[in-house]
Protein backbone atom coordinates (compact mmCIF):
# COMPACT_ATOMS: atom_id res chain seq x y z
CA UNK A 1 0.00 0.00 0.00
CA UNK A 2 1.27 3.42 -0.82
CA UNK A 3 1.53 6.08 1.84
CA UNK A 4 1.42 9.71 0.88
CA UNK A 5 2.52 12.66 2.90
CA UNK A 6 1.10 16.02 1.96
CA UNK A 7 3.19 18.98 3.13
CA UNK A 8 2.92 22.70 2.61
CA UNK A 9 5.58 25.36 2.25
CA UNK A 10 5.85 28.96 1.18
CA UNK A 11 7.38 29.77 -2.17
CA UNK A 12 9.23 32.97 -3.02
CA UNK A 13 5.88 34.56 -3.89
CA UNK A 14 4.45 33.62 -0.46
CA UNK A 15 1.92 31.35 -2.10
CA UNK A 16 0.97 28.08 -0.39
CA UNK A 17 1.74 24.98 -2.45
CA UNK A 18 1.30 21.36 -1.54
CA UNK A 19 3.89 18.70 -2.03
CA UNK A 20 3.22 15.00 -2.15
CA UNK A 21 5.78 12.48 -1.03
CA UNK A 22 5.11 8.97 -2.29
CA UNK A 23 6.27 6.32 0.15
CA UNK A 24 6.17 2.64 -0.79
CA UNK A 25 8.29 -0.40 -0.21
CA UNK A 26 11.19 1.15 -2.11
CA UNK A 27 13.51 3.58 -0.25
CA UNK A 28 12.10 7.10 -0.19
CA UNK A 29 13.80 9.54 -2.52
CA UNK A 30 13.20 12.90 -0.88
CA UNK A 31 14.36 14.71 -3.98
CA UNK A 32 11.45 13.44 -6.05
CA UNK A 33 8.54 15.60 -4.92
CA UNK A 34 5.48 16.31 -7.05
CA UNK A 35 3.83 19.67 -6.54
CA UNK A 36 0.03 19.84 -6.53
CA UNK A 37 -1.40 21.91 -9.34
CA UNK A 38 -4.28 23.24 -7.24
CA UNK A 39 -3.06 25.43 -4.34
CA UNK A 40 -6.49 25.21 -2.71
CA UNK A 41 -6.61 21.42 -2.78
CA UNK A 42 -8.05 19.95 0.44
CA UNK A 43 -6.54 16.78 1.83
CA UNK A 44 -9.31 14.31 2.61
CA UNK A 45 -7.54 10.99 2.21
CA UNK A 46 -7.77 9.34 5.67
CA UNK A 47 -4.43 7.56 5.20
CA UNK A 48 -2.69 10.81 4.34
CA UNK A 49 -4.33 12.59 7.27
CA UNK A 50 -3.28 9.85 9.69
CA UNK A 51 0.31 9.88 8.43
CA UNK A 52 0.50 13.65 8.74
CA UNK A 53 -0.88 13.49 12.29
CA UNK A 54 1.74 10.90 13.28
CA UNK A 55 4.52 13.06 11.87
CA UNK A 56 3.18 16.12 13.71
CA UNK A 57 2.98 14.18 16.98
CA UNK A 58 6.57 13.01 16.60
CA UNK A 59 8.66 15.94 15.34
CA UNK A 60 11.87 13.96 15.85
CA UNK A 61 10.99 11.87 12.79
CA UNK A 62 9.28 14.63 10.83
CA UNK A 63 12.36 16.10 9.16
CA UNK A 64 12.47 15.43 5.42
CA UNK A 65 15.94 13.93 5.52
CA UNK A 66 17.14 10.37 5.03
CA UNK A 67 17.50 8.17 8.10
CA UNK A 68 21.26 7.97 8.56
CA UNK A 69 21.74 7.78 12.32
CA UNK A 70 20.79 5.26 15.00
CA UNK A 71 18.73 7.69 17.11
CA UNK A 72 16.36 8.60 14.29
CA UNK A 73 16.02 4.96 13.20
CA UNK A 74 15.23 3.97 16.78
CA UNK A 75 12.65 6.78 17.07
CA UNK A 76 10.90 5.57 13.93
CA UNK A 77 10.95 2.02 15.25
CA UNK A 78 9.35 3.26 18.48
CA UNK A 79 6.56 4.98 16.54
CA UNK A 80 5.95 1.84 14.48
CA UNK A 81 5.68 -0.14 17.71
CA UNK A 82 3.10 2.31 19.06
CA UNK A 83 1.06 2.10 15.86
CA UNK A 84 1.16 -1.70 15.91
CA UNK A 85 -0.08 -1.66 19.51
CA UNK A 86 -2.95 0.56 18.38
CA UNK A 87 -3.68 -1.88 15.56
CA UNK A 88 -3.83 -4.76 18.04
CA UNK A 89 -6.24 -2.76 20.19
CA UNK A 90 -8.43 -1.96 17.20
CA UNK A 91 -8.54 -5.62 16.20
CA UNK A 92 -9.46 -6.61 19.76
CA UNK A 93 -12.33 -4.11 19.88
CA UNK A 94 -13.50 -5.10 16.40
CA UNK A 95 -13.45 -8.81 17.29
CA UNK A 96 -15.53 -8.15 20.39
CA UNK A 97 -18.05 -6.26 18.29
CA UNK A 98 -18.07 -9.08 15.75
CA UNK A 99 -18.68 -11.62 18.53
CA UNK A 100 -21.55 -9.51 19.88
CA UNK A 101 -23.02 -9.19 16.39
CA UNK A 102 -22.75 -12.95 15.87
CA UNK A 103 -24.44 -13.63 19.20
CA UNK A 104 -27.23 -11.22 18.28
CA UNK A 105 -27.62 -12.89 14.89
CA UNK A 106 -27.72 -16.39 16.36
CA UNK A 107 -30.20 -15.37 19.06
CA UNK A 108 -32.59 -13.53 16.75
CA UNK A 109 -32.39 -16.05 13.91
CA UNK A 110 -32.63 -18.96 16.35
CA UNK A 111 -35.90 -17.93 17.96
CA UNK A 112 -37.44 -17.19 14.57
CA UNK A 113 -36.28 -20.51 13.14
CA UNK A 114 -37.72 -22.41 16.12
CA UNK A 115 -41.05 -20.69 15.52
CA UNK A 116 -40.90 -21.58 11.82
CA UNK A 117 -40.13 -25.20 12.74
CA UNK A 118 -43.09 -25.35 15.14
CA UNK A 119 -45.51 -23.91 12.58
CA UNK A 120 -44.06 -26.17 9.87
CA UNK A 121 -44.77 -29.23 12.04
CA UNK A 122 -48.42 -28.21 12.23
CA UNK A 123 -48.60 -27.92 8.46
CA UNK A 124 -46.91 -31.31 8.11
CA UNK A 125 -49.64 -32.94 10.20
CA UNK A 126 -52.29 -31.22 8.08
CA UNK A 127 -50.64 -32.27 4.79
CA UNK A 128 -50.28 -35.93 5.83
CA UNK A 129 -53.92 -35.97 6.95
CA UNK A 130 -55.05 -34.97 3.44
CA UNK A 131 -53.39 -38.05 1.92
CA UNK A 132 -51.97 -35.90 -0.90
CA UNK A 133 -48.31 -35.41 -1.77
CA UNK A 134 -48.96 -31.80 -2.83
CA UNK A 135 -51.44 -29.41 -1.27
CA UNK A 136 -51.99 -26.07 -3.01
CA UNK A 137 -53.01 -23.11 -0.84
CA UNK A 138 -53.48 -19.40 -1.66
CA UNK A 139 -50.20 -18.54 0.08
CA UNK A 140 -48.11 -21.40 -1.28
CA UNK A 141 -47.79 -25.17 -1.52
CA UNK A 142 -47.18 -28.01 0.89
CA UNK A 143 -45.13 -30.85 -0.59
CA UNK A 144 -44.26 -34.31 0.68
CA UNK A 145 -41.02 -35.23 -1.10
CA UNK A 146 -39.77 -38.80 -1.14
CA UNK A 147 -36.09 -38.97 -0.29
CA UNK A 148 -33.64 -41.69 -1.21
CA UNK A 149 -31.74 -43.68 1.38
CA UNK A 150 -28.37 -42.27 2.48
CA UNK A 151 -25.23 -44.29 3.13
CA UNK A 152 -23.22 -43.31 6.18
CA UNK A 153 -19.62 -44.50 6.25
CA UNK A 154 -19.05 -45.08 9.95
CA UNK A 155 -15.72 -46.98 9.66
CA UNK A 156 -13.61 -46.00 6.63
CA UNK A 157 -10.92 -48.62 7.32
CA UNK A 158 -13.48 -51.44 7.24
CA UNK A 159 -15.00 -50.03 4.06
CA UNK A 160 -11.58 -49.94 2.37
CA UNK A 161 -10.80 -53.50 3.49
CA UNK A 162 -14.14 -54.73 2.11
CA UNK A 163 -13.56 -52.95 -1.21
CA UNK A 164 -10.12 -54.52 -1.65
CA UNK A 165 -11.70 -57.94 -1.24
CA UNK A 166 -14.94 -57.48 -3.15
CA UNK A 167 -14.54 -54.71 -5.72
CA UNK A 168 -13.41 -56.50 -8.88
CA UNK A 169 -14.06 -53.48 -11.07
CA UNK A 170 -11.67 -51.25 -9.10
CA UNK A 171 -14.10 -48.36 -9.41
CA UNK A 172 -15.03 -47.91 -5.75
CA UNK A 173 -11.77 -46.16 -4.86
CA UNK A 174 -10.55 -42.97 -6.52
CA UNK A 175 -6.87 -42.07 -6.41
CA UNK A 176 -6.04 -38.38 -6.76
CA UNK A 177 -2.59 -37.48 -8.01
CA UNK A 178 -1.01 -34.34 -6.56
CA UNK A 179 2.47 -32.89 -6.32
CA UNK A 180 4.54 -33.42 -3.19
CA UNK A 181 6.17 -30.00 -3.44
CA UNK A 182 8.29 -30.57 -0.34
CA UNK A 183 9.92 -33.64 -1.86
CA UNK A 184 10.38 -31.89 -5.22
CA UNK A 185 12.16 -28.99 -3.51
CA UNK A 186 14.40 -31.40 -1.59
CA UNK A 187 15.27 -33.16 -4.87
CA UNK A 188 16.18 -29.83 -6.49
CA UNK A 189 18.35 -28.78 -3.52
CA UNK A 190 20.16 -32.11 -3.42
CA UNK A 191 20.75 -32.55 -7.15
CA UNK A 192 20.38 -29.10 -8.71
CA UNK A 193 18.22 -30.70 -11.40
CA UNK A 194 15.06 -28.85 -12.37
CA UNK A 195 12.09 -31.12 -13.21
CA UNK A 196 10.27 -30.47 -16.47
CA UNK A 197 7.49 -27.91 -16.05
CA UNK A 198 9.19 -26.20 -13.11
CA UNK A 199 10.69 -22.71 -13.24
CA UNK A 200 13.06 -21.18 -10.70
CA UNK A 201 11.93 -17.74 -9.55
CA UNK A 202 14.59 -15.60 -7.90
CA UNK A 203 13.10 -13.62 -4.99
CA UNK A 204 14.43 -10.44 -3.47
CA UNK A 205 15.27 -10.33 0.21
CA UNK A 206 12.35 -9.24 2.34
CA UNK A 207 12.52 -6.46 4.92
CA UNK A 208 10.82 -6.78 8.29
CA UNK A 209 10.46 -4.34 11.18
CA UNK A 210 10.17 -5.98 14.63
CA UNK A 211 9.35 -3.43 17.38
CA UNK A 212 10.04 -4.53 20.94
Amino acid sequence: MEWMKMATHKTGDNEMQKERIMVDQEPLNLGELSTATDPDQVIDDPEVLFLNQVLEDHPDIKEDTPVVDLDKANSILYVIGQIKDEMDGISEVANKQIDRAKMFEERELGKRQRTVDFLTSRLFMYATATGKRTVSLPNGKLKLIKRQERLEYVDIDKVLAWIKTNDRSGEMIRIKEELNKTKIKMFFKNTGEIPDGVEIIQQEDSFKVVPE
